[in-house]
């Protein structure tokens, strides 16, 4: 839902739209800006605040930490600002951002265990669907072939 900057629905100033549903000019379709934009309209929701008018509230104010995306093993790319930068290092921050993220020390030290037997190995448990839907797309596309081709009769 497009959204106006205060994160009210347009026509009704006590209404809020936050999270995967706002659509709010300059502020990514991403998580981000969906984890950010709920510290704003709760306090807001009391009912002294709703004798509050809309012209007396502040904008929602996004700002962009920056991006990390993996790429493959080992690699990465990170923007932070202007700053961009990607491969061995990019993946590292990368790692470490998601380590610093994760609540209490047995969930990291599970996650670090869980990723340094995913790297030891040449496993790719994850591509295992993909691979069933190339078969998969193959034979039928096999059938169809088969259906469009001419027999001879006789």
């Amino acid at each position: 839902m497009i959204v106006e900057p205060d994160l009210t629905v347009k026509g009704h100033p006590h209404v809020f739209v936050v999270g995967d549903l706002m659509n709010v000019p300059g502020v990514p379709g991403q998580a981000q800006g969906a984890i950010r934009a709920p510290s704003t309209p709760p306090s807001r929701s009391r009912p002294a605040s709703r004798a509050t008018t809309q012209a007396t509230r502040q904008p929602f104010k996004y700002f962009d930490k920056g991006s990390m995306a993996t790429v493959s093993r080992f690699s990465a790319v990170c923007q932070i600002g202007k700053l961009e930068f990607g491969g061995f290092l990019a993946w590292l921050a990368w790692l470490g951002l998601h380590l610093y993220y994760l609540v209490g020390s047995r969930n990291r030290l599970i996650a670090v265990i869980s990723w340094f037997v995913t790297f030891l190995g040449r496993g790719r448990g994850q591509m295992a669907i993909t691979e069933r839907w190339v078969f998969a797309r193959r034979a039928m596309d096999q059938v169809q072939e088969q259906k469009n081709t001419p027999r001879a009769i006789g």
